[in-house]
């Protein structure tokens, strides 16, 4: 558990695109990880994936996903935030992406600009309409 610390804490990890749903749901910030000021402790139990992550020196590109072990590919995509209510569609984000599974892997940095953007209140003037559809009740069930 210390070795998984001490790797969050120099910034040498990758949070899937599912844990950032989870960490804006909750609305951690990034640096409260980092920092460890977050309650629990809800790390990953085995090191063997983040060493796959990172190299002992610096932040390196993934080679492999740790879940199917297909190769990855760096890609911009566009990714949708939610913090405080509302949504923010944050366009050519830098992620590392499965070409078999599609699991998608966000760097440290990402996450951090993503949180700057968002709780500083610095945001694109360009907006766009999303529709809001309400499904009956029993439909859904």
């Amino acid at each position: 558990m210390e070795r998984l610390r001490v790797l969050i804490k120099a910034g040498r990890y990758r949070v899937t695109l599912h844990a950032e749903q989870e960490r804006d749901a909750d609305q951690i910030l990034t640096s409260e990880i980092e920092e460890d000021r977050h309650p629990g402790d809800n790390l990953p139990t085995g090191s063997k994936i983040v060493d796959q992550m990172a190299e002992a020196e610096g932040e390196v590109n993934m080679k492999s996903c740790p879940f199917c072990k297909a190769p990855l590919k760096r890609k911009a995509i566009e990714h949708i935030h939610r913090w405080g209510g509302q949504l923010f569609l944050f366009k050519n984000i830098r992620a590392e992406v499965c070409s078999q599974c599609g699991e998608t892997f966000l760097k440290p940095a990402v996450l951090r600009l993503m949180d700057r953007c968002t709780s500083s209140g610095k945001v694109g003037k360009a907006r766009i309409s999303i529709p809001v559809i309400s499904v009956p009740l029993k439909v859904s069930a």
